[in-house]
Protein backbone atom coordinates (compact mmCIF):
# COMPACT_ATOMS: atom_id res chain seq x y z
CA UNK A 1 0.00 0.00 0.00
CA UNK A 2 1.48 3.04 -1.12
CA UNK A 3 1.65 5.84 1.66
CA UNK A 4 0.31 9.23 1.42
CA UNK A 5 2.37 12.31 0.02
CA UNK A 6 4.48 14.16 1.92
CA UNK A 7 2.61 17.06 3.88
CA UNK A 8 2.10 20.16 2.53
CA UNK A 9 4.12 22.10 4.71
CA UNK A 10 7.29 20.08 3.34
CA UNK A 11 6.18 20.93 -0.31
CA UNK A 12 8.95 24.43 -0.61
CA UNK A 13 11.18 22.18 0.68
CA UNK A 14 10.95 19.13 -1.57
CA UNK A 15 10.19 21.69 -4.62
CA UNK A 16 13.78 23.44 -3.81
CA UNK A 17 15.81 20.12 -3.71
CA UNK A 18 13.84 18.42 -7.15
CA UNK A 19 14.65 22.36 -8.51
CA UNK A 20 18.06 22.19 -7.52
CA UNK A 21 19.10 18.92 -8.00
CA UNK A 22 17.74 19.18 -11.95
CA UNK A 23 19.41 22.54 -12.32
CA UNK A 24 22.55 20.90 -11.23
CA UNK A 25 22.55 18.47 -13.73
CA UNK A 26 21.43 21.01 -16.16
CA UNK A 27 17.97 19.18 -17.20
CA UNK A 28 15.72 21.20 -18.91
CA UNK A 29 12.26 20.94 -16.62
CA UNK A 30 10.32 19.95 -20.32
CA UNK A 31 13.01 16.90 -20.58
CA UNK A 32 12.27 15.83 -17.40
CA UNK A 33 8.47 15.96 -17.38
CA UNK A 34 8.85 13.77 -20.47
CA UNK A 35 10.81 11.03 -18.78
CA UNK A 36 8.79 11.00 -15.97
CA UNK A 37 5.14 10.85 -17.56
CA UNK A 38 4.30 14.07 -16.15
CA UNK A 39 2.87 17.70 -17.17
CA UNK A 40 5.53 20.77 -17.42
CA UNK A 41 2.76 22.14 -15.31
CA UNK A 42 3.05 19.27 -12.54
CA UNK A 43 6.98 19.64 -12.41
CA UNK A 44 6.42 23.41 -11.85
CA UNK A 45 4.11 23.20 -9.44
CA UNK A 46 6.40 20.75 -7.23
CA UNK A 47 9.45 22.96 -7.53
CA UNK A 48 7.38 25.79 -6.53
CA UNK A 49 6.29 24.15 -3.54
CA UNK A 50 2.45 24.54 -4.34
CA UNK A 51 1.69 20.81 -4.48
CA UNK A 52 3.89 17.30 -3.93
CA UNK A 53 4.65 14.75 -6.38
CA UNK A 54 2.76 11.50 -5.42
CA UNK A 55 4.68 8.46 -3.73
CA UNK A 56 5.44 6.27 -6.65
CA UNK A 57 6.40 9.83 -8.62
CA UNK A 58 8.60 10.70 -5.82
CA UNK A 59 10.36 7.65 -5.89
CA UNK A 60 10.80 7.92 -10.49
CA UNK A 61 11.79 11.25 -9.56
CA UNK A 62 14.55 10.85 -6.87
CA UNK A 63 15.58 7.21 -9.03
CA UNK A 64 16.05 9.70 -11.96
CA UNK A 65 17.70 12.96 -10.08
CA UNK A 66 20.02 10.31 -8.28
CA UNK A 67 18.93 10.65 -4.91
CA UNK A 68 16.67 8.43 -2.42
CA UNK A 69 12.80 9.75 -2.06
CA UNK A 70 13.73 10.27 1.65
CA UNK A 71 16.53 12.84 0.77
CA UNK A 72 13.52 14.60 -1.62
CA UNK A 73 11.14 14.63 1.36
CA UNK A 74 13.80 15.35 4.45
CA UNK A 75 16.84 16.98 2.77
CA UNK A 76 20.71 14.86 3.90
CA UNK A 77 20.88 13.31 6.89
CA UNK A 78 21.57 15.03 10.00
CA UNK A 79 25.46 15.32 9.99
CA UNK A 80 28.21 14.09 12.48
CA UNK A 81 31.12 16.63 12.18
CA UNK A 82 33.35 14.89 13.98
CA UNK A 83 32.30 11.14 13.35
CA UNK A 84 33.04 12.33 9.98
CA UNK A 85 36.12 14.11 10.33
CA UNK A 86 37.69 10.88 12.29
CA UNK A 87 36.51 8.98 8.83
CA UNK A 88 38.35 10.74 6.64
CA UNK A 89 41.41 11.64 8.79
CA UNK A 90 41.78 7.79 9.20
CA UNK A 91 41.60 7.41 5.57
CA UNK A 92 43.82 10.11 4.67
CA UNK A 93 45.91 8.68 7.16
CA UNK A 94 46.06 5.20 5.87
CA UNK A 95 46.60 6.73 2.37
CA UNK A 96 49.51 8.90 3.70
CA UNK A 97 51.31 5.63 5.09
CA UNK A 98 50.44 3.23 1.74
CA UNK A 99 51.99 5.94 -0.36
CA UNK A 100 55.38 6.65 1.75
CA UNK A 101 55.81 2.93 1.68
CA UNK A 102 55.53 2.53 -1.97
CA UNK A 103 57.44 5.16 -2.13
CA UNK A 104 60.38 4.28 0.15
CA UNK A 105 60.00 7.81 1.91
CA UNK A 106 59.39 8.96 5.70
CA UNK A 107 55.75 9.27 6.56
CA UNK A 108 56.45 13.06 7.26
CA UNK A 109 57.68 13.77 4.10
CA UNK A 110 54.21 12.38 2.28
CA UNK A 111 51.34 15.49 2.24
CA UNK A 112 48.11 14.62 0.82
CA UNK A 113 45.80 17.75 -0.05
CA UNK A 114 42.02 17.28 -0.43
CA UNK A 115 39.34 19.95 -1.75
CA UNK A 116 35.46 19.78 -0.97
CA UNK A 117 33.22 20.54 -3.55
CA UNK A 118 29.62 21.80 -2.94
CA UNK A 119 26.90 19.04 -3.72
CA UNK A 120 25.86 21.11 -7.07
CA UNK A 121 29.54 20.01 -8.52
CA UNK A 122 29.29 16.59 -7.37
CA UNK A 123 25.72 15.98 -8.37
CA UNK A 124 26.53 17.84 -12.23
CA UNK A 125 29.56 15.58 -12.25
CA UNK A 126 28.11 12.62 -12.36
CA UNK A 127 25.34 12.97 -14.34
Amino acid sequence: MESLPPASDDAPAIGRRIRDLRRAQRLAAKRLAAELGVSRTALHKWESGANCPRPAVLRALAGRLGVTPEFLRSGPPAADPLGQANRVAGILDQARRELASASGLPIDAVMLRMELLPIAYLVAARG
